[in-house]
């Protein structure tokens, strides 16, 4: 080890996970009728599929990755069905052996100063790093009046803490309205995590003394936990890549793991978008909340709700900006508004490097899916714009995105939340704010 014009060299402290992907492949299938559909997702124990994309309609494909024990066998139900298949993902584990490991220790691109932290922000760290990152902003003497607390929503099941730190803008004032930014609900979603951290360096330190930020913290203090399932989190960094759900030991089926975003208590029903299955990577839960990661934030919610205009929790993958509702196809009373926002934001995306993000409501642009966070965020804690961020990319890396696109991902977000926020602001409480 040894430092060099500020920059520090580090071994990573990570390795390969235990679980293999050789011979994986993620095909994109396109079924003739709904039944067939439904054929489909009862084959995922048979043939432990894992879904990394549901069709919308009839006439929209899904993704699936299959090991190759169970390829030849699942092609022949796909051919007895007349389904159209194609392959998008030859070899899963080419992917992995390229690009997926977690750094244990920070990687420092810079000395810290005022206008940064030193970490470098193109790096996927591990549970404990990103939690070192947070107690070292709250920590840090920032500039533009910045203030940074760390809080604790609460602990994970295997016992981890989580954290969030609220970012808050000294001498604006002091009945400022609050945004709430979660990320990690999904294990295997790392440029989740990545983004929120991206997202904190951003509004810590205004790097390049950016005006549409300054007046964002003018309007708003800004809440991120980047880090919601560690337990899942850290499984997927450590054993098996591609876990979803966080780790309950279910003693049905002797099964691990909860679908978290199948588990909020708003509407909560395995039947639409979940599983009661405890095998299924869409398991519900045995209740509507019952696991504990849900219950930090349904708590922390309740409890504060009225206080937020926003919550939007960061997801990967397919590049979309999606509004309530999961668990049906009706609408919000309120959609325009929601709808209007979010456009904002698409085009503040698109303006970057051109990337298009899909806006629509959940159902009715991704698949019906109950017991999501926004849906709870919303219906349960009275948020008014809740939404769930699906980040990229569309389908060729898929839950592997390359680290070396966590900046360009995470940066057109970041320019997309600003913009959102502006225009979230300007219409509850006009130009000149309240």
């Amino acid at each position: 080890m040894f430092v060099h014009i500020g920059i520090l060299f580090v071994l990573l402290q990570s390795s390969y996970c235990v679980e293999r992907y050789d011979g994986h492949k993620v095909l994109e299938i396109l079924h003739k009728a709904e039944s067939d559909f439904i054929k489909i997702l009862e084959m995922e124990l048979k043939y432990k599929l894992d879904f990394w994309k549901l069709p919308k309609h009839v006439d929209d494909s899904m993704k699936v990755r299959v090991s190759p024990e169970h390829l030849e066998d699942f092609l022949h139900e796909l051919e007895a069905i007349n389904a159209d298949v194609s392959t998008m993902i030859e070899n899963v584990q080419d992917i992995m052996d390229e690009h997926q490991v977690q750094s244990e220790v920070p990687v420092l691109h810079r000395r810290a100063s005022s206008y940064s932290s030193g970490w470098s922000l193109n790096v996927y760290y591990s549970y404990s790093s990103i939690l070192n990152y947070l107690t070292a902003i709250a920590a840090a003497t920032l500039p533009n009046n910045m203030t940074a607390t760390l809080e604790t929503l609460g602990t994970s099941y295997e016992g981890r803490v989580v954290r969030m730190i609220k970012l808050s803008k000294a001498g604006s004032a002091a009945n400022k309205r609050k945004i709430f930014i979660d990320g990690g609900i999904h294990a295997r979603e790392w440029v989740s995590p990545a983004t929120v951290i991206y997202m904190i360096e951003m509004l810590a330190y205004n790097p390049n003394n950016n005006a549409s930020i300054n007046t964002l913290l003018n309007r708003y203090d800004v809440y991120l936990a980047p880090l919601i399932n560690p337990d899942g989190y850290q499984y997927s960094g450590s054993s098996y890549r591609l876990w979803r759900k966080n780790r309950r030991n279910n003693p049905q089926g002797n099964c691990y793991g909860v679908d978290l975003n199948r588990n909020f208590p708003f509407q909560w029903d395995p039947i639409i978008g979940g599983s009661n299955s405890p095998c299924s990577d869409l398991f519900s839960g045995a209740t509507p909340g019952s696991e504990p990661e849900t219950a930090n934030i349904v708590n922390y919610l309740m409890a504060n709700g009225d206080l937020f205009d926003a919550y939007l929790t960061i997801h990967s993958y397919g590049q979309m900006w999606l509004y309530p509702w999961g668990y049906t196809s009706a609408l919000p009373s309120d959609h325009s508004d929601l709808h209007n926002a979010a456009l904002s934001g698409k085009n503040a995306i698109a303006a970057y490097q051109g990337m298009s993000y899909l806006v629509g409501s959940s159902t009715n642009e991704l698949y019906a899916a109950a017991g999501g966070s926004d849906d709870f965020a919303k219906g349960g804690a009275g948020i008014k714009y809740s939404y769930t961020i699906e980040l990229r990319d569309q389908g060729d890396y898929g839950f592997q995105l390359p680290a070396t696109l966590i900046i360009p991902t995470a940066k057109e977000f970041f320019d997309g939340f600003v913009a959102f926020a502006d225009t979230m602001y300007t219409h509850l409480y006009g130009s000149s704010g309240k």
